[in-house]
């Protein structure tokens, strides 16, 4: 059995012990009350009222920034994938996130307090990380299968995103295990960081509860810039906003998203799939 294969095998046991976590979920008498204080939480938090408009404005220089350099990474095709996507992390991810620290900083926020972050390394993070894996795979399953139908019925080529494509072809040990680092925690740990911690409380307070749900999954989808995944992505911005919610841990989101992101590694890389030469 290759790594693939019992990659495989484990995403069917995620996938029962998901519905049995939304089980419990959906059941609990506790649920409710949890996610009453969620959204108290949410709309507590410490933000800057002018937060909505750094963060677009964030968005747009990262767009700005990406614009101009684009000439220049004609040049970076023959770069290993680890080193392209640290680029593209640096000029988008990495960009907009120092604008929110520095903002944050600036009218002296705390992280912890913004965010629900607290120092060091917590285990029931983590392990709820591996739940909120588990919760997103039914779900999001589904809606890959729905994109491929429609794909499908539309005439419409389904093709892999372009961060996949691109670490199908890197076979150096080295890199690839950059590449866990890089698209398996910094690359999630940013994300979350702008998408649920900050643009959903904006959408939040902008537009009501379950629209900014909604919205900051959408956007969180739409800026991956990939039509076969904006279905799954919408779906998996959603369960990470209902997760933060639930729990009002940055961590969980991280860790979720990390796991996400880690399996798609594991199931494109030749060093994985048996294609490294």
């Amino acid at each position: 059995m290759t790594v693939q294969q019992a990659t495989e095998n484990l995403a069917v046991l995620f996938l029962l012990c998901g519905i049995s976590f939304w089980g419990s979920i959906v059941f609990s008498t506790q649920t409710r009350p949890r996610l009453q204080e969620g959204w108290g939480w949410m709309q507590w938090r410490p933000l800057p009222r002018d937060m909505g408009t750094v963060l677009f404005g964030a968005f747009a220089l990262s767009l700005l920034v990406q614009v101009l350099v684009s000439p220049l990474l004609l040049f970076t095709g023959d770069w290993p994938a680890s080193l392209q996507i640290a680029l593209t992390l640096l000029l988008y991810q990495g960009l907009i996130s120092v604008v929110v620290y520095r903002h944050l900083h600036r009218n002296r926020i705390s992280e912890s307090d913004v965010f629900g972050m607290e120092p060091g390394l917590e285990l029931h993070d983590i392990a709820w990380g591996v739940a909120g894996y588990c919760m997103v795979i039914p779900f999001v399953g589904l809606s890959v299968i729905g994109s491929e139908l429609l794909f499908e019925v539309m005439g419409w080529e389904f093709n892999l995103q372009p961060t996949v494509e691109l670490i199908s072809g890197e076979t150096s040990l080295g890199n690839s295990l950059l590449l866990f680092l890089l698209i398996g925690f910094v690359g999630p740990f940013l994300e979350e960081v702008i998408f649920r911690g900050v643009l959903f409380p904006v959408m939040v307070n902008a537009c009501g509860r379950m629209c900014g749900l909604v919205l900051q999954g959408l956007i969180f989808a739409i800026v991956h810039l990939h039509a076969g995944s904006l279905l799954p992505l919408w779906v998996l911005g959603i369960i990470l906003g209902f997760l933060y919610i639930h729990t009002r841990r940055m961590m969980v989101c991280v860790w979720t998203h990390a796991c996400f992101n880690s399996v798609t590694l594991i199931m494109y890389l030749p060093m994985f799939s048996g294609g490294a030469s």
